[in-house]
């Protein structure tokens, strides 16, 4: 993907530095930290581009959500002052995923395939975050899909219905066989 100037590499230490600190960073400065990331992951898509905005959601954003999720959960009372920085972060992540579905509905090949990964993954860590204990988080996951679910587009929507149910579905299995 890259070519022999390695900016990309650049970028995606860039986003990967800012990425790895929003958990860690004092809660003060978390907000301005997530506000910096989106910006940043919102202007890759046009520069450099859809694949490479779509690998750092995929490989960088979306672990690090997981990650923020399940710290949160083996800390006692976490959520009491974390929650908020953490609703921040979803519903930017859920917008900004829901803007690359929209904007590369119609794109086939590699970045079809990445849209995909992106959807299921983003189903994924928000039916993690029903599954907790903690009210405010679990009504956040259904909120997070409820709005991915319903700002589609039409050309996107049959595609990405299947990939809600069979989450779905998939999710349904799971807890049954537990």
């Amino acid at each position: 993907m890259d070519n022999q100037s390695g900016i990309l590499h650049v970028w995606f230490l860039v986003v990967d530095g800012l990425a790895g600190s929003v958990a860690s960073c004092p809660k003060i400065y978390q907000s301005d930290t997530l506000e910096m990331l989106f910006s940043i992951l919102k202007s890759t898509a046009n520069i450099p581009g859809p694949t490479f905005a779509l690998y750092c959601v995929n490989r960088l954003l979306l672990p690090m959500l997981q990650a923020w999720l399940r710290s949160g959960v083996r800390k006692y009372g976490y959520w009491d002052t974390g929650a908020t920085n953490f609703k921040q972060c979803c519903g930017l992540c859920t917008d900004l995923i829901v803007d690359f579905t929209q904007q590369f509905a119609d794109c086939k090949g590699k970045t079809g395939n990445l849209v995909e990964v992106m959807l299921k993954q983003l189903l994924d860590i928000m039916i993690e975050c029903i599954a907790q204990p903690v009210e405010v988080i679990s009504r956040l996951g259904c909120s997070c899909i409820r709005f991915s679910c319903f700002k589609t587009d039409n050309s996107a929507k049959m595609k990405k219905a299947g990939i809600f149910v069979g989450r779905a579905l998939f999710t349904n299995e799971y807890s049954i066989n537990i």
